[in-house]
């Protein structure tokens, strides 16, 4: 995790930004922790970065910030200049934090792992920053920190002390990750995926496809490229590196390099899997929310093989830890499950919700939000998410003018309990109707749909509704 003793100095900062700077008053002797975007987040002796945003213009909180303790103040507006307070005046505070970051990692020995796809590289960096710190000093930021803004405050955040940094990079058009390589510097590059996550930006599948390849294209020949055998937009990428290629597969293709088969779900929610490396077969235990997290641990374990580690060595130490996706999980008394899947939804992630909540106990319920941002595909993967529905469901409630294609399609695939409903207020109350004691209620949706105080609520009331039942008993 990141290291809050980290320590940027005045004059490593002066010399950053030397072609940036307009004017300063910044001491030499002075050091910062790390650089922060967002006052409410400022510790003492923090680098605040005042930035304008699609909602505020960070400027306005010059004066919060500097309350706060930070101990200097960069920004690019000069009517912000503080009375008395540290402060660097320079031409973009935004290019001023890319090239802080930038230097940074020019300064510091780390090696950083770099992870991009379509879906599951937060849940993939978490994994592998919760392994690798067993064995060296890791940072990684447990958000998903992964644009032009943030995998600079990632960078800052890593101590000079660090072996390795686990970086996680994003994109909506070309160019961007090859932006952020540049910045980062990364020694190791997994890619998980390619799917029509921001189709409607990124224009194609081809032009996504392009821009995830940038980050096996930007590896050094000594790096090592890791990529799943699985996907074949995602394997195609060995022929644009130079680096070393590790292909992964947890379908269990035995012409990849590293394989996971004979993967098993054990009644405690352990999943059991072997994984093969050269003559090496080596059984995994691990408590997983899901069968599809293999995919994300087994790109984790192909990325520890390059960095010298052995499958046995990892498997021991993935023993007795526990992963999990964004799926928050909330047992209520009597016996209901809620699965909180509110942070995003796209088709792949979408799918191995579906494979989550099929596998639990009493009716299976969900509630099932717009997939946002796919474009022309829309409507298609809208059809797709409505077939799985209706196999693994026996309620299904949705809510938004994208989904109703999913219900429709549910109900032709004989799903006869469907419910489309056109606010929160009436998914509520839906749902409320539908549930019992023992049923499990999966809740998924892109995130600016707010599903998660659905979410809340609904718990809220379940909670009462169990406790009014104790009383009366």
């Amino acid at each position: 995790m990141p290291n809050p003793d980290i320590q940027l100095s005045g004059t490593f900062i002066s010399e950053a930004l030397a072609d940036e700077m307009i004017e300063t008053n910044l001491l030499s002797a002075i050091n910062v922790r790390k650089a922060v975007i967002d006052s409410r987040e400022i510790m003492p002796g923090d680098l605040f970065v005042a930035m304008r945003g699609t909602k505020h213009n960070g400027h306005a909180f010059v004066e919060e910030a500097i309350k706060r303790g930070a101990a200097a103040i960069l920004i690019d507006e000069e009517s912000s200049k503080p009375q008395q307070h540290s402060f660097i005046l320079v031409r973009d505070s935004l290019t001023a934090l890319q090239r802080l970051g930038s230097e940074w990692r020019k300064q510091i020995t780390t090696k950083v792992l770099a992870i991009t796809g379509s879906v599951g590289k937060t849940t993939t960096k978490n994994i592998a920053g919760e392994i690798f710190s067993n064995y060296e000093n890791t940072s990684w930021n447990k958000n998903n920190y992964n644009n032009e803004i943030s995998v600079p405050l990632c960078l800052l955040e890593t101590p000079a002390s660090s072996k390795l940094a686990i970086i996680e990079m994003g994109m909506y058009k070309i160019g961007e990750i090859d932006f952020l390589c540049k910045v980062a510097k990364p020694d190791i590059g997994i890619v998980l995926n390619v799917g029509p996550t921001h189709l409607s930006r990124a224009g194609s599948l081809e032009n996504i496809q392009l821009a995830k390849s940038e980050l096996p294209r930007s590896l050094p020949e000594d790096g090592h490229s890791i990529l799943n055998f699985d996907d074949p937009l995602v394997w195609q990428m060995r022929q644009v590196t130079k680096s070393n290629i590790l292909g992964f597969s947890a379908a269990g293709n035995t012409k990849a390099d590293v394989t996971a088969t004979d993967i098993e779900v054990a009644s405690d929610r352990r999943i059991a899997f072997n994984i093969r490396y050269k003559s090496e077969n080596t059984r995994f235990s691990i408590e997983l929310s899901g069968t599809h997290l293999v995919e994300n641990v087994i790109a984790v374990i192909s990325s520890g093989i390059a960095m010298g580690y052995t499958t046995e060595q990892i498997s021991q130490t993935m023993e007795n830890m526990i992963f999990s996706d964004r799926i928050v999980r909330t047992d209520i008394p009597g016996g209901i499950t809620i699965l909180n899947d509110t942070y995003n939804s796209q088709p792949k992630s979408l799918e191995a919700a579906l494979r989550v909540l099929d596998s639990s106990a009493g009716s299976r319920i969900a509630l099932l939000g717009d997939m946002l941002e796919l474009g022309s595909v829309s409507k298609a993967e809208h059809i797709t998410a409505g077939i799985h529905a209706a196999s693994t469901v026996d309620h299904l409630v949705t809510i938004g003018s994208e989904s109703r294609v999913l219900a429709q399609t549910a109900k032709e695939y004989g799903l006869t309990s469907v419910e489309m409903v056109n606010s929160n207020r009436e998914a509520i109350d839906a749902l409320l109707e539908m549930i019992d004691f023992g049923d499990t209620v999966l809740i998924k949706g892109s995130h600016s749909l707010e599903l998660d105080e659905i979410a809340s609520v609904l718990i809220s009331k379940l909670k009462s509704r169990s406790h009014e039942k104790d009383k009366a008993l």
